[in-house]
């Protein structure tokens, strides 16, 4: 309950430290996917929903249209940054 009311106090900060790691999660789900690696499938696709679940519960609570444009602005600079953390982990 702490760490819980620790990401409603540091929202938008909490919600893009989240995003990073799940599109990273996510990626890493597409690249194990393409190798075909069935158990990092499993374990991986298994933790996702948990990884999105503050993000979006964050949203569905924000308590209007303003609120939740900050909250998808810091997702989209958060995945982009997810991404870009695969694609350099991956390339070397």
């Amino acid at each position: 309950m702490r760490l819980w009311k620790l990401i409603e106090k540091y929202k938008l900060a909490s919600i893009f430290i989240i995003t990073v790691i799940a599109d990273f999660w996510a990626n890493w789900y597409g690249y194990a996917v393409m190798h075909d690696w069935i158990v990092t499938q499993a374990f991986l696709g298994m933790a996702m929903p948990l990884i999105y679940f503050p993000q979006g519960y964050l949203f569905v609570e924000a308590k209007g249209v303003k609120e939740r444009l900050k909250i998808t602005i810091v997702c989209a600079l958060a995945m982009s940054i997810g991404s870009t953390l695969m694609l350099l982990m991956v390339n070397n």
